[in-house]
């Protein structure tokens, strides 16, 4: 089984989506939960000048194997009217921890909603 340390080493930024979006994605750490699952937690910081978002924001986490094929995908959404500037947030995949071996990229983006 590929361990946390492991797993973070293939977490991908895609800079180009964060700055289109105009956030930043910061510290990323991964847990394995008591009930096997994986869970990516993460910053979300805003980098307009007003430190608000400018719409509904949706953090997407995709795992990939070796073939580049995707093996889950999950996302969260940040909603503007709770958001001070920066919030703290997760997503929860379906991929079990005994599944880990099968993951070569971990990729984290933002994207706007509606």
């Amino acid at each position: 089984m590929t361990t946390k340390k492991e797993l973070q080493k293939k977490i991908e930024h895609l800079g180009a989506f964060e700055e289109r979006v105009s956030v930043r994605i910061e510290n990323i750490s991964i847990k394995l939960t008591e009930y096997d699952r994986i869970e990516i937690f993460f910053e979300l910081y805003s980098t307009t000048d007003d430190n608000k978002l400018k719409q509904e924001t949706k953090v997407n986490v995709v795992f990939y194997d070796n073939d580049e094929k995707i093996l889950d995908y999950n996302s969260t959404f940040i909603d503007p009217s709770d958001f001070w500037g920066f919030a703290v947030d997760y997503v929860r995949m379906n991929t079990y921890s005994h599944e880990t071996d099968k993951i070569s990229k971990i990729r984290i983006y933002p994207t706007i909603c509606g």
